[in-house]
């Protein structure tokens, strides 16, 4: 499937769910496009435990939004408690009202600031513990420790041209940042703008501001994800900072015959400058059959991930579900982050160690956030 032809349906999907309600506008900002809903499977779970299980991108409950209808319930605050996971991202979306109403110039700071206190609130009930430093992510999860949330905002829109509000989503608990989402912003430029918006301006790569703002995150500890960003983006950014760790949270190797296909999965090469930064790239239970590739099942992510060992080594390769994201598809199999312990099993089948599946799940991504956030 060509992207240009994903984008399009995704658009119409969505378009059509948004006239169901009107509190599915935020369903475009999702990273993943349009696609079907999910029932969670909110039953309690040791399934996780021991994996150290840290989810590097997801939007739990969907909390971008305060609709009543939930179009992904693959991870929900319920089921990363229950099942054992150690921590999870909670994804801000740092160009929520572009996205969603196609509004170029608007207030995205205070959009996102807005998202940030819900979770905020989580942590002030008791819920979660607001990951600060990599020390607040527990090594294992009895039932009576909180699961930690790494604040997270995808898209530096909400930066607005700022750098002093890098230093402002420090301190509201914000350790990782998604530089482009969307569109092509003041940081740098997107893989695929999102079809039926703004494109934004072509940039050519990171801009100044991109480099000022990665070095302020630099400066107070925050980690850079490229998760979205275009090839000379990405080549850019390793450049300019080549010992800072950085991941790409939510992506997977691009198999397809065609290179314009699927554009949000990442080639080989630009994989290897983000693992040359001794950073992570992290993959997500999409599924697609395009340009004579299949991902449709667990067996296949797992056969993926150890091409990625190969490849890569395995100190360079995590999980980043995209729960609450709106995938297109998911594997079979697949409803909620509960099931992940099916992974783990065709990871074991696939010749994958334990050492390997706990490097996977969450100790790589464990490490590049103790080199970054401290």
């Amino acid at each position: 499937m060509a992207a240009k032809d994903f984008d399009r349906r995704q658009f119409l999907k969505t378009s059509l769910l948004l006239g169901a309600s009107a509190a599915l506008g935020p369903v475009l900002s999702a990273c993943g496009g349009g696609g079907g809903t999910k029932s969670d499977d909110s039953s309690p779970s040791n399934s996780l435990q021991g994996l150290g299980v840290i989810d590097a991108h997801a939007h739990p409950d969907m909390f971008y939004t305060t609709g009543n209808t939930t179009l992904d319930a693959t991870s929900t605050l319920q089921t990363i408690t229950d099942s054992g996971m150690c921590a999870s991202s909670f994804a801000a979306i740092g160009d929520w009202v572009f996205l969603s109403t196609g509004t170029v110039g608007s207030d995205e700071a205070a959009a996102t600031t807005t998202q940030l206190n819900r979770v905020l609130a989580l942590e002030t009930a008791g819920k979660v513990k607001i990951v600060r430093v990599s020390a607040d992510i527990p090594a294992s999860r009895a039932s009576s420790v909180r699961p930690g949330a790494i604040l997270t905002i995808e898209g530096g829109d909400a930066l607005m041209g700022d750098v002093n509000r890098v230093d402002t989503f420090y301190n509201m608990g914000v350790r990782l940042l998604v530089l482009v989402h969307g569109r092509n912003n003041s940081l740098g430029d997107v893989m695929s703008p999102k079809t039926g918006r703004d494109p934004g301006p072509v940039n050519g790569g990171l801009t100044t501001f991109g480099r000022n703002a990665i070095t302020r995150m630099r400066s107070l500890g925050m980690l850079v994800d490229l998760a979205h960003a275009s090839r000379q983006t990405v080549r850019d950014v390793v450049d300019a900072f080549p010992t800072l760790p950085v991941i790409d949270s939510h992506t997977s190797p691009h198999y397809p015959s065609d290179p314009n296909s699927w554009l949000r999965l990442r080639p080989w090469d630009e994989m290897e400058w983000i693992a040359g930064t001794n950073g992570v790239v992290c993959t997500w239970p999409i599924s697609y059959t395009a340009g004579g590739a299949t991902r449709q099942t667990f067996d296949q992510w797992a056969a993926e991930i150890v091409d990625m060992k190969n490849r890569l080594g395995m100190d360079h390769v995590g999980l980043g579900s995209d729960g609450g994201g709106v995938l297109p598809a998911w594997i079979s199999g697949y409803t909620t982050v509960g099931n992940l312990n099916l992974l783990a099993d065709a990871m074991r089948k696939a010749g994958l160690t334990e050492a390997n599946i706990q490097a996977y799940f969450g100790g790589n991504v464990r490490r590049v956030l103790a080199q970054t956030i401290g």
